[in-house]
């Protein structure tokens, strides 16, 4: 039977857990390919101006005003949503676009 690899494995050697949480790790199934279900959702997750900033930019490096966000590889990224959202709706399968709730600057 094939083990999953250990979890200091999967962080490329370098040991993140103690023994017992090592094994609880494994014991939860962390570090085995996960195995498809039967009732698919789509989650999208972290959307927003501050992870992608507000403009498209030609690098990858950030929007000024939005030091977290991911340049051109997160509005590459949109760019794939906005097919994959409407196929998903039209297989069936739920949406879910999590977002956070309005800031205090708002």
């Amino acid at each position: 039977m094939n083990q999953p690899p250990r979890i200091e494995e999967v962080a490329v050697g370098r040991r993140l857990f103690e023994e017992p949480d090592d094994r609880a790790f494994q014991k939860g199934g962390y570090g085995r390919t996960p195995q498809l279900g039967r009732r698919p959702v789509l989650i999208i997750v972290d959307v927003t101006y501050e992870f992608c900033g507000q403009d498209r930019t030609d690098s990858h490096v950030p929007d000024p005003r939005y030091p977290k966000s991911s340049g051109s590889q997160a509005w590459d990224a949109i760019k794939h949503l906005q097919h994959l959202i409407p196929a998903a709706r039209r297989a069936g399968v739920p949406v879910s676009i999590e977002y956070p709730g309005p800031s205090r600057e708002w």
